[in-house]
């Protein structure tokens, strides 16, 4: 059964390298209409009818994910007080727009309430459509506005790792290479790896999705061996399982 924040991960689109995860934000049984957002996109939410997710259900094109690695649960006390402010300063400005529902995901009636909140608090548009696609991509919860460097340990904010590789060197560097920085973009991969392989119907193990990840997305192509076509990992992942998040 359909639920809002309930998360569908599409098969369908595994052929294409990439998997496509929605989050149901509103639904209405009796229009069969429902509002969903991307969750590994920038984009705004659109509607798409209940009937189709209900059969791609059943033919198993789609599945429902157990867990949600999008909506944040933290510990209020640990929270500095700089993460509050910010995410109360977010809240305060959409808190009164998010809750227009289904009207503020029509196009042209939430442009006419981002303009005026965005006036009001003296932010700009592109702020205020920031705080709602993060809003509705984490799980429509006010601590979804938290700013990203309280969740990865950072002072404030994350530092540069354009250029040289942060961190000790590496023993034996000559052998196994320096490593890589995880930048935004290895996230991006690591979150759409873990709801692929691991949030999935065949329950991969963690150390197996990591592997999985590695020969679907970081891989200089293949060579046959004994008649299979195995995957030449790029040099520079070589490294273990205990830095790839869950």
């Amino acid at each position: 059964m359909l639920t809002v924040n309930a998360l569908i991960e599409w098969i369908g689109n595994e052929a294409q390298g990439e998997s496509v995860i929605e989050r149901i934000l509103w639904l209405d049984e009796m229009s069969d209409l429902t509002y969903v957002i991307d969750v590994n996109a920038n984009k705004l939410p659109y509607a798409k009818t209940i009937s189709e997710y209900k059969v791609a259900l059943d033919t198993e094109e789609a599945i429902m994910l157990d867990k949600d690695p999008f909506s944040r649960v933290v510990d209020e006390e640990l929270l500095s007080e700089k993460a509050k402010d910010i995410r109360d300063r977010a809240w305060e400005a959409i808190s009164s727009i998010v809750i227009l529902e289904p009207e503020i995901y029509y196009p042209r009636e939430r442009a006419k309430h981002v303009k005026t909140v965005a006036q009001k608090y003296g932010l700009s548009e592109k702020v205020i459509y920031k705080y709602l696609k993060r809003y509705w991509i984490r799980g429509k919860i006010v601590n979804a506005l938290l700013p990203d460097y309280d969740r990865c340990g950072g002072r404030g904010k994350e530092r540069n790792t354009k250029g040289v590789k942060l961190g000790r060197p590496r023993k034996h560097a000559d052998i196994v290479g320096d490593g890589i920085n995880v930048d935004e973009e290895i996230k991006r991969i690591f979150r759409i790896a873990i709801n692929r392989f691991y949030y999935s119907s065949a329950k991969h193990s963690l150390t197996m999705t990591y592997e999985l990840m590695l020969k679907e997305y970081f891989n200089d192509g293949h060579r046959m061996v004994d008649g299979k076509k195995i995957p030449l990992l790029k040099s520079f992942f070589t490294f273990i399982p205990s830095i790839f998040p869950i």
